[in-house]
């Protein structure tokens, strides 16, 4: 813990890295009463000793008092209620949510302010299977070291979802020297959203394409120290530098010259390339907006086809479809098969690609 000058045992980041390592040696953690909570979370170690004072900690080695286990009420992280159901509309973009949720595939949303990019990508984590028990903890355990949780939160029930600003340096994006965890490890076993994606600098880029490919482990190599970061990559972009190419209602205002330049400038991102979906969103109608049309569909339906998909897929070769070495097309047509829930021989694949190639 940390301790103030009065004596008074204060609480650190990190309880839950501590108490594992704890564990691992055989002994009781002793701890400042505030991170009692976290620590508990480990399981099958001895439970901590949770003091509030230096003075408690010398009497109860010298023998003079025995501590008393004490298990505090733990609190449950909010779940954010963003659903599948309020995206109204935009049919192709949330098919394109549900296969890049299904095979792992990194998705790219093309379209001008408005249409509804963010909205779509907060919502990929509710239509991404349930965290297991195992992937709960590397959350507490990434957030607690960047201090970012209360000390007496419980498991989450939600995966991360991390939105660095285009302005992010690169130690902010993939860590530091420091050991302090970067928006990458921040995302891991979750989403890691890039808006405004034709903004961020290219080394910075560079730097998460690197790392993102090292993470098929579950972690990149920073400064000689593996750090976790395997997080599911969703960007967005405006079609042009004013963001109306193509609206409906909205001219585009951008001269020849500054879309040959922004053009220029998109297609030479670093990460553009490792995209196995982009999807150019338009503006919702008005008329989708009416009663008589059928509610959309909310995200538990969508993540039960999701995490069955998944299954097929681990059950099947050991690992998502983004995660094989087949063509991207094809690991695409593998993930839609997967969601059908439909058997594919090698001429279903070949025609699939054949088709997908063609549209």
């Amino acid at each position: 813990g940390e301790l103030s000058l009065a004596g008074d045992l204060r609480p650190v980041r990190g309880a839950l890295a501590y108490a594992e390592l704890a564990k691992r040696l055989g002994v009781r953690l002793v701890c400042p009463a505030q991170n009692v909570a976290e620590a508990m979370l480990v399981p099958g170690g001895q439970l901590p000793l949770g003091m509030a004072h230096l003075r408690e900690l010398v009497a109860h080695l010298r023998g003079d008092i025995a501590i008393p286990l004490c298990i505090p009420p733990l609190t449950t992280t909010p779940h954010p209620a963003l659903d599948m159901r309020d995206i109204v509309g935009q049919a192709h973009a949330r098919l394109a949510l549900e296969v890049a949720a299904a095979g792992g595939h990194r998705l790219l949303l093309v379209g001008s302010p408005g249409c509804g990019k963010t909205m779509l990508a907060a919502r990929l984590p509710g239509i991404l299977p349930a965290m297991s028990a195992e992937e709960a903890l590397d959350v507490v355990r990434i957030s607690s070291v960047a201090g970012l949780r209360a000390p007496d939160e419980y498991l989450p029930n939600s995966r991360p979802f991390r939105a660095p600003h285009h302005s992010i340096s690169l130690a902010g994006l993939v860590g530091s020297a420091t050991m302090r965890p970067g928006e990458l490890t921040l995302a891991h076993r979750g989403v890691l959203f890039l808006d405004e994606l034709d903004q961020f600098e290219r080394a910075t880029e560079t730097s998460l394409k690197i790392c993102m490919g090292q993470t098929s482990g579950g972690g990149y190599g920073l400064h000689g120290t593996s750090m976790p970061g395997s997080a599911l990559l969703v960007a967005a972009m405006n079609p042009c530098p004013c963001g109306f190419r193509g609206h409906p209602t909205r001219a585009c205002v951008c001269d020849p010259t500054m879309l040959a330049a922004w053009s220029r400038r998109a297609s030479a991102s670093p990460l553009r390339p490792t995209f196995d979906l982009e999807v150019r969103l338009e503006p919702t109608k008005a008329g989708e907006f009416l009663p008589k049309n059928p509610p959309p569909e909310c995200s538990a339906a969508v993540r039960a086809r999701v995490t069955a998909a998944r299954e097929r897929q681990m059950s099947r070769q050991g690992c998502l479809n983004s995660r094989t070495d087949f063509p991207r097309v094809e690991r695409v047509a593998w993930t839609l098969a997967d969601l059908e829930g439909v058997e594919v021989s090698q001429h279903h694949r070949d025609a699939a690609v054949i088709f997908m190639g063609a549209v």
